[in-house]
């Protein structure tokens, strides 16, 4: 039984000496579940193009005259591919509110659109009716319109948290970023909740916050689940500097102190996954699997991680850890009160008992 976790407890577990809270964490993952998961997918940037101009970021491109948005014709090309390499999940991701530019209002009105997120949806019901793999989409701040907009033809919404601090506004990290104020991005976790998507949030971790924003960023995600109990996936993202980006100088996360978080993040949520992202840890997965977190995110034989597209995705088979594949909407999340009725005959089609994709 894990007792309450208040802020002072939470400093308390994320500064402790390393390894300290370290086995009492892995005892809760292996009661949550004996298997490390994963998904299959396909990286799919339907534009680059953002309002947010982050200081670790080189995802984000300026807009140019006509050709900032990637075509449904490029958009099945890649959906052919990742089916023909039997991938399950279809990430739609792209730079928030791009529309803020004339050039891709622009370009959305020749394609016959207002939105982006309009071009999205039908992407994603596409992707829905016409092939085996499932929409994940992580298009930065929604509405609650939009949200609902989205649910019938998605198995699951992301939006990185982040951070919960306010101070990192005035920083490098987002000082040009006014979609990282943390009171936005919780409105569209809050919304999700409120609509019963399955949803994937998490932190970055690295960015020049302090232990003390850490913790309340973890807990200000907490306090969102614990009234809305949607959140399937924590993820512990840990920056990894990158040159010619303002940030390109900042040291990353020490490997002690990246495992207290995970650490802290298992105790914080022993119901739900918690993720470290493969490709950024590939030499150190082992101890932070050991410290609680069980899941890998999505791993593509397709394309690679435009976020981070120095770090190339790693080996499966060199894990010795149970493994089993999933959908991009966790096991627990697959039934009608979460996903529309089209989505959930899908999956129950493709998946075991336990919830997990049947290999074929």
């Amino acid at each position: 039984m894990i007792p309450t976790i208040d802020l002072s407890t939470a400093l308390h577990i994320l500064t402790a000496p390393e390894d300290y809270f370290f086995h009492w964490a892995l005892s809760v993952k292996k009661a949550l579940s004996p298997y490390i998961t994963y998904s299959k997918n396909v990286f799919i940037p339907l534009t680059h193009v953002c309002r947010n101009a982050c200081g670790y970021c080189i995802f984000r491109k300026e807009p140019n005259p006509g050709n900032n948005i990637l075509k449904k014709e490029e958009v099945l090309h890649l959906l052919k591919r990742a089916e023909s390499e039997k991938c399950t999940e279809a990430l739609f991701t792209f730079g928030e509110k791009p529309e803020v530019y004339p050039q891709v209002r622009q370009e959305l009105k020749k394609m016959g659109y207002t939105s982006l997120v309009e071009y999205l949806r039908d992407l994603c019901e596409y992707t829905v009716e016409k092939t085996g793999l499932f929409p994940h989409s992580n298009p930065g701040i929604l509405t609650e319109e939009e949200l609902s907009e989205l649910k019938p033809v998605n198995a699951s919404v992301g939006l990185m948290l982040e951070t919960a601090s306010y101070r990192l506004l005035k920083t490098k990290a987002h000082q040009y970023s006014p979609g990282k104020t943390p009171a936005l991005r919780l409105k569209t976790i809050e919304s999700a909740g409120n609509l019963k998507i399955p949803f994937t949030t998490g932190i970055l971790v690295g960015i020049g916050e302090t232990d003390l924003e850490i913790c309340q960023s973890l807990l200000a995600i907490k306090e969102i689940h614990e009234k809305y109990g949607h959140i399937q996936e924590i993820i512990i993202q840990n920056f990894q500097p990158k040159p010619q980006t303002p940030m390109e100088n900042f040291k990353p996360v020490p490997l002690s102190k990246l495992v207290n978080i995970v650490v802290l993040a298992r105790l914080l949520f022993p119901s739900i996954s918690i993720q470290v992202p493969p490709n950024l840890n590939r030499e150190n997965l082992t101890p932070l699997l050991q410290a609680g977190a069980d899941d890998l995110g999505g791993i593509s034989p397709v394309t690679p991680d435009y976020v981070n597209p120095e770090h190339a995705w790693p080996n499966l088979d060199s894990l010795t850890y149970e493994k089993r594949e999933r959908l991009p909407v966790y096991p627990k999340y697959i039934n009608r009160e979460y996903l529309s009725d089209k989505v959930y005959e899908k999956a129950v089609s493709v998946t075991d008992e336990e919830g997990y994709v049947v290999v074929t």
